[in-house]
């Protein structure tokens, strides 16, 4: 049956209780804006009498606890107990945020107001030790994001540039999509896209079981110029960044249509 979209099959070659004090260096604070001022924390992977007393703590020393269960691009920085493929983790690297450990706010506790935070961030070799990729994301992407949030106030991340469609599991879809958009990407609703807006997508995450197939084609996809992709491939970009192979991680089924 001929595709709904009835898209022309076009090859595309490319796509492009103290008063406290906080201590605060503004250019080292990367956000999508001017420095927010409380510092605006959120938490991950904590045990609960460690995110009840670290929430206190950042209300006590004149900061904010934002305390969500998923990632906002409101937060300045993440405290987490481990390196995990988590949203609030991954979304943080993303948006080139302060991801830091525990031992900052130790740190903030024992000082009475906000300190340094580079010697307490998540990538940050301590002795020599070799770190894991994931381990050393945060910091790699802070850095690497900084000249972006220098020029622009939006659409910047590890995603810029990006505009994408996404093909998951129900309970997936939100937190897939706020963690693209926190890197800049744009996602396109699936269930607005026209012939014109394909042609302007360039990546496409697709779990098969969920990809339309009465509405859309692989076959287009590829014809466009579309990286038809695993949804894993968006952790791994981020904790590997350039040394993660696009076509390596394209779907198996579209594999044989390039």
């Amino acid at each position: 049956l001929p595709p709904p979209l009835n898209v022309p099959i076009v090859t595309h070659t490319s796509k492009a209780s103290t008063e406290v004090k906080p201590l605060y260096d503004e250019s080292a604070i990367l956000t999508r804006s001017k420095v927010q001022s409380p510092p605006r924390f959120l938490l991950s992977s904590l045990e609960q009498r460690e995110k009840v007393d670290y929430g206190a703590l950042v209300q006590e020393l004149g900061g904010e606890h934002i305390d969500l269960d998923y990632f906002t691009t409101k937060c300045t920085h993440l405290v987490v107990g481990k390196a995990s493929r988590t949203e609030k983790y991954l979304g943080a690297c993303a948006a080139g945020k302060w991801v830091l450990h525990k031992s900052y706010l130790e740190a903030c506790r024992a000082a009475s107001r906000f300190v340094e935070e580079e010697p307490h961030e998540w990538g940050v070799a301590v002795g020599g030790a070799e770190i894991h990729p994931l381990e050393a994301a945060p910091r790699r992407w802070r850095l690497k994001l900084a000249g972006q949030y220098k020029e622009s106030d939006s659409n910047c991340g590890a995603f810029q540039g990006w505009r994408v469609l996404l093909f998951a599991e129900r309970n997936k879809t939100s937190g897939l999509k706020r963690l693209l958009e926190a890197g800049g990407a744009r996602v396109i609703p699936t269930s607005k896209l026209t012939a014109s807006a394909l042609r302007e997508i360039t990546h496409a995450f697709i779990n098969m079981n969920h990809f339309p197939k009465q509405a859309l084609s692989l076959e287009q996809l590829v014809h466009e110029g579309v990286h038809c992709l695993k949804p894993d491939y968006i952790a791994e970009y981020l904790s590997k960044g350039a040394g993660i192979s696009l076509e390596g991680s394209y779907i198996p089924e579209v594999k044989p249509l390039l």
